[in-house]
């Protein structure tokens, strides 16, 4: 499936919005192309990010309450997703900002669920996410420039 028409696919799923979509959105999720992240030329690739965020934040939302481990598992995804992409040599300074801020705010909604586990084991999860985040941003020399990100392109 090409960036298009997973696209196309996805919306058709977004505008319904329903409970049960958890399949659809799965698999979508899963075979997002690599285009997606990694194709600067893509015109649509703001789009498609988004689009891949929020089914990534809805499959967390679905299996939370049933799971903690996949609700982690699939912010965890849509982590690695958004880290090739920022770490990808072609990527626009405002694609890159753009998936930096999403990705400190998926680290903290993380951060929130370890710290709501009662078992030991999440704690250094904490840990190591806040490890591995200040790297990411100390790798990019990143600070967040309100000037250049208040220009919201999606």
């Amino acid at each position: 499936m090409g960036a298009q028409e997973w696209i196309d696919a996805i919306l058709s799923i977004q505008r319904i919005r329903n409970n049960d979509q958890g399949d659809a959105l799965i698999s979508l999720l899963l075979a997002t192309p690599d285009d997606v992240f990694t194709d600067s030329s893509f015109h649509d690739q703001p789009l498609a990010l988004t689009y891949f965020l929020d089914a990534g934040i809805r499959l967390y939302q679905q299996t939370l309450p049933d799971s903690a481990e996949q609700a982690f598992a699939w912010i965890s995804f849509v982590q690695a997703k958004l880290q090739l992409c920022v770490c990808t040599p072609n990527t626009s300074r405002q694609v890159r900002d753009w998936c930096l801020i999403r990705l400190t705010r998926l680290t903290v909604l993380l951060l929130e669920l370890c710290q709501n586990q009662p078992e030991t084991g999440w704690h250094q999860r904490s840990r190591e996410l806040i490890e591995a985040h200040v790297r990411l941003m100390q790798q990019f020399e990143w600070k967040h420039d309100q000037e250049h990100t208040s220009q919201n392109w999606w």
